[in-house]
């Protein structure tokens, strides 16, 4: 696209603009802040630009409008950047449970695993997959979001967005039985993880122990989180 500029500039628009759609822009710069006070905003897509999510410096009441939850509100380039980048689409209730969010393609902290050493079968095919993935989960009435290698591949454990039930609430024997079967059950290699291996090699080491050795990965599982 031959749009550069930053989104800054937008602000003469501020007072009705309702959409805005710069995916793919790759010479589009500045910070999501810089719309973060645009009465009328209800969707924004800036997928593909160079616009950083500066969530320190966006508050709960910042973004008055915004209720698409298919906007690719901005690029997120760190892992450090999602904790605070999944609240705020929770708590905007832009949280989507069926679909998934990634972290930039050339992000300095994303890496693409070969594991073409390892043995075949499943494991190794869905331990292929760039663990970059994120997708927001419900059980009960709870939302949490976590890492994954795709949908319905491994996941890492959830991060939870809100308090678990108590025993004395409604429904909290269900409860328990669903987060066991939708949070615990294909966690793989990633149990006791809530966040991608920061390397490539310690990536790999960690599917080569899970492939090749499953026992001992178990016990050593165990261990990590006793």
């Amino acid at each position: 696209s031959s749009v550069k500029g930053s989104v800054r500039s937008l602000r003469v628009l501020r007072p009705n603009l309702v959409e805005l759609s710069l995916t793919n822009c790759s010479e589009v710069t500045g910070a999501l802040s810089d719309l973060r006070d645009f009465p009328k905003l209800k969707k924004v897509d800036l997928k593909g630009t160079k616009v950083t999510p500066d969530m320190q410096n966006i508050g709960p009441n910042d973004f008055p409008s915004l209720s698409d939850p298919m906007s690719d509100i901005c690029v997120l380039r760190l892992v450090s950047d999602v904790p605070a980048f999944m609240r705020f689409l929770f708590e905007k209730k832009l949280h989507d449970f069926h679909s998934t969010r990634s972290i930039a393609f050339n992000s300095p902290d994303s890496y693409h695993p070969n594991l073409r050493d390892l043995p075949g079968g499943d494991g190794r095919k869905d331990l292929s997959r760039s663990p970059f993935k994120l997708q927001f989960v419900k059980v009960g009435p709870r939302v949490g979001w976590r890492w994954t290698t795709g949908w319905e591949n491994y996941y890492f454990e959830t991060n939870w967005l809100d308090p678990q039930p108590l025993p004395s609430d409604d429904g909290y024997s269900e409860y328990c039985q669903e987060v066991e079967s939708k949070t615990k059950e294909n966690l793989g290699p990633f149990r006791g993880l809530q966040d991608p291996p920061a390397t490539d090699e310690e990536y790999k080491e960690l599917a080569a122990a899970f492939i090749r050795y499953p026992r001992a990965f178990a016990r050593s599982v165990r261990r990590r989180i006793e």
